[in-house]
């Protein structure tokens, strides 16, 4: 990627043409957050724009002039924050499926590919993305490293060493840390100097750290947080949280995903009680394909943050110009202007923002919701395949659960409870029926069994339980 600038200064200057033109435009400024005088046009040279205004100038007959027919041009979307791990496809299709709802950055870490595969695993996926039109901000995964060691669970044998990590920090495309929770920081009987380091690393490089936590009311913990160098949280889910952090100098990212659904209780925070938008972005954290084919992901953030009472011009903001700023790449992204990649989303209009077309790095890519021309997947290398590690073949009684001896024909059972669009499984006590000394599930009501397989350490061990919510009446889902 990238244009040596001074070929941008010659169109500018009128010196050279422009590669492309818009013309018939309503370009948004989501540095200003105004709509352009219709007379602008943007002219493209490569894969940045060269220059905005009347551009008649530029135009020879080499120059490809595009007719935006009156729509809106809105700077590519940036999702900050989100896990391509977690869509089930590889790099390549999940480019596709990004460009087709106008995302033409995201910012991941690659985590759980480095938790089966270790940091070359991140590696991978990261150069299979950079070869595709999305852009990657890449922010190192120290959520393989810190894992769940908070409450007392190894990490993976391939989790990456610190040592690895402080080296990714100076990778080219890395832009910070991903999130980071509170377990290993704050109490002095779980501190991880070297986590500790490595965030001070990170800041003397004036890069950014994400954090990674839920339900903070206790305001001295928030405060120590804070005060560790955590920047952005992505997790809160309701007002109270929402604006405590907000004041305490974090970033707010707003989850609207297929995993998780916080809009509407944390929006009104702008929306009723004024805070200043400015802290606040968008995200999608985790999607399912199906969500990010159907239902949309970025584009479907702004359209709920929309109908949620929120300004189009600042849901825009919040997923463009205020990622941008934040990771310190608004000089290539964020908005429409004279130097900056040229990122666009052609809209018929904002409120209901529904995309005709999506230009990334000066290439129409997609066209009344297709793309123009297939992405090619990669040759992956045979490290990455063979990674189930269970040496052997599993039987039904390895998912059986005994009743306790002396039970009737039915026992009292935990049961997590989950629900769509929350990450939050509180618990019940249930009464489900026990067969031949089994503990039998409850389809007709919603209790399904549950089981988590170690696929990493080779233990063998299964984890079996029961879960409400899901509503399977027959067969399973394996994932």
């Amino acid at each position: 990627m990238g244009l040596e600038r001074e070929a941008l200064i010659d169109v500018a200057m009128g010196y050279e043409p422009a590669d492309k033109v818009i013309k018939n435009c309503k370009i948004v400024n989501s540095h200003t957050g105004t709509i352009h005088s219709p007379t602008d046009n943007v002219a493209i040279k490569g894969e940045r724009i060269a220059a905005v205004g009347d551009m008649d100038y530029t135009i020879d007959d080499d120059t490809e002039v595009i007719d935006a027919d009156g729509r809106y041009l809105v700077p590519g979307l940036i999702d900050p924050h989100c896990h391509q791990w977690h869509t089930y496809a590889n790099s390549t299709v999940f480019a596709a499926c990004r460009l087709l709802h106008g995302s033409t950055t995201i910012v991941d870490g690659f985590y759980g590919h480095a938790i089966v595969n270790g940091l070359r695993a991140s590696r991978f996926f990261l150069d299979e993305l950079l070869r595709t039109p999305v852009k990657p901000i890449f922010v190192v995964p120290t959520m393989c490293y810190t894992q769940n060691r908070g409450i007392g669970f190894p990490a993976s044998p391939n989790a990456p060493t610190i040592d690895q990590l402080m080296d990714s920090l100076t990778w080219p495309e890395t832009k910070g840390i991903e999130e980071i929770s509170p377990e290993l920081m704050l109490y002095r009987n779980q501190r991880d100097a070297d986590l500790l380091n490595l965030m001070e690393e990170c800041l003397k490089q004036g890069k950014v750290i994400q954090g990674h936590s839920a339900g903070m009311t206790d305001d001295k913990i928030t405060n120590a947080w804070v005060a560790s160098g955590i920047m952005h949280n992505h997790e809160v889910v309701n007002a109270a949280e929402t604006r405590r952090q907000a004041e305490l100098g974090i970033w707010i990212v707003i989850r609207e995903g297929s995993a998780c659904k916080d809009i509407e209780a944390c929006l009104p925070v702008i929306t009723k009680e004024g805070y200043d938008a400015r802290a606040f972005q968008l995200c999608t954290d985790v999607i399912t394909p199906d969500w990010m084919l159907e239902r949309g992901q970025m584009d479907n953030a702004i359209r709920v943050a929309v109908k949620n009472g929120l300004d189009p011009m600042t849901a825009i903001q919040m997923s463009t110009i205020q990622p941008a700023e934040f990771y310190r790449v608004n000089h290539d992204m964020g908005m429409i202007a004279p130097g900056r990649y040229a990122d666009i989303v052609f809209v018929e209009n904002l409120e209901e923002f529904e995309i005709s077309q999506v230009m990334a790095n000066g290439k129409i890519w997609v066209k009344d919701g297709e793309l123009v021309e297939p992405l090619i997947n990669p040759d992956y290398p045979d490290w990455l395949y063979g990674t189930m590690n269970i040496d052997r073949v599993l039987a039904p009684e390895d998912f059986q659960i005994r009743a306790p001896k002396g039970a009737g024909d039915s026992v009292k059972v935990q049961v997590i409870n989950t629900r769509d669009g929350s990450l939050e499984t509180p618990g019940s006590v249930e009464t489900l029926k026990v067969v031949d000394g089994l503990v039998q599930g409850d389809p007709a009501n919603g209790i399904n069994k549950i089981c988590m397989i170690d696929r990493i350490m080779g233990t063998g061990e299964i984890g079996l339980a029961f879960v409400k919510g899901f509503g399977i009446q027959e067969g399973c889902i394996g994932t």
